[in-house]
């Protein structure tokens, strides 16, 4: 027996201390954290490439389109380009087409967000609204990224469908 302060004995065949269970639980759990660091790391990095422009058309962020008079339409997209049918789904779409509605020059955007499992219609907002967009084309929009867009000043047109470009030309004939 054990006297007041000292620990029992191991009993033979009792297999590890049931401290090693909890120590070995927060060294996997902090390994995961890292590895979770390291991921958010990589989509921040990730997001601040968009924000400057680089994307699937335009890798190195070059400036494309020429001055007009500023006006930028984002359309959801679920295709790289004018001719890609709308997207309904504004956090979840495919692409952002960013489009100039005077020369049709557009950036193209993979939506960093679309397999997210919450937020993602106010991140997607927030990437839209730091690009200097006025206008957005969807089909739908939450709640949530609505506010965001309207308290951006944005514009914001849903039950949009179509082709893109046809959508853009729509736009501009009202």
């Amino acid at each position: 027996m054990p006297q007041p302060g000292q620990m029992a004995p191991p009993v033979p065949g009792a297999g590890a201390s049931p401290f090693t269970a909890p120590e070995q639980e927060l060294e996997t759990l902090a390994q995961a954290a890292q590895n979770l660091k390291a991921q958010l790391g990589e989509i921040q990095k990730r997001i601040q490439e968009l924000e400057k422009g680089q994307s699937i058309e335009n890798p190195k962020g070059n400036k494309k389109a020429k001055k007009t008079n500023g006006t930028k339409i984002c359309v959801t997209s679920a295709g790289p380009d004018l001719n890609s049918q709308i997207d309904p789904r504004f956090g979840r779409c495919q692409y952002f087409i960013i489009v100039d509605p005077v020369t049709l020059e557009y950036e193209a955007i993979e939506n960093p967000n679309m397999a997210g499992s919450s937020g993602v219609g106010i991140t997607s907002a927030q990437l839209i609204a730091n690009k200097g967009v006025k206008v957005v084309l969807t089909g739908n929009a939450g709640p949530n990224a609505l506010k965001v867009l309207e308290s951006a000043g944005i514009k914001v047109i849903t039950g949009v469908t179509g082709i893109v470009k046809e959508a853009v030309e729509r736009y501009k004939k009202q």
